[in-house]
């Protein structure tokens, strides 16, 4: 028999790379629990490719799975670190990406927002989300875990997309 979950507690399960996850999606799929996809780690092997994201991404949504990320998402945009050179996915890609296979885009172009390095076009694409797509993504994409509080506020704020705090 399996335990119930706490009722009103969100809980989040790590699901593996790889040919398991399609499996471990599944038997996650109307458990009430959610998919905690794994974007980082201290080695370039934990960093999942665009298209292994987008995949797991449409796989969470094809199974009506809300996702949180974790690890490696210090900064909006996608960028390569200066003391590593581990490739980072960025998440305000994530989002974006996010957005684009709920509103019907296939795993191939959501990889591309992945990959996408530029700050213009990644904050124009945000700053054209609807209230209501930006309602379906809460629903979907819960969060995202960084070492930082500051880096998100302040590329968006660089972006434009945040008010500068106030003095």
């Amino acid at each position: 028999m399996t335990p119930a979950l706490p009722t009103g507690i969100p809980v989040y399960v790590e699901v593996p790379w790889g040919a398991a996850q399609p499996g471990a999606l599944d038997a996650l799929a109307g458990t009430g629990a959610h998919a905690k996809l794994r974007t980082g780690g201290s080695t370039a092997a934990a960093f999942p490719t665009e298209a292994a994201l987008a995949a797991a991404i449409a796989g969470c949504l094809d199974r009506d799975l809300a996702f949180k990320c974790t690890a490696g998402l210090h900064h909006a945009l996608r960028h390569s670190a200066s003391d590593t050179g581990f490739e980072h996915h960025g998440f305000l890609n994530v989002l974006l990406a996010t957005a684009a296979l709920l509103d019907g885009a296939d795993t191939t172009h959501a990889a591309e927002i992945l990959a996408e390095r530029s700050a213009d076009a990644l904050a124009d694409a945000a700053r054209r989300l609807s209230e209501a797509h930006v309602a379906r993504l809460r629903d979907v994409f819960r969060s995202f875990g960084t070492c930082s509080i500051t880096e998100p506020l302040t590329d968006l704020t660089a972006l434009g997309l945040l008010d500068p705090p106030a003095r």
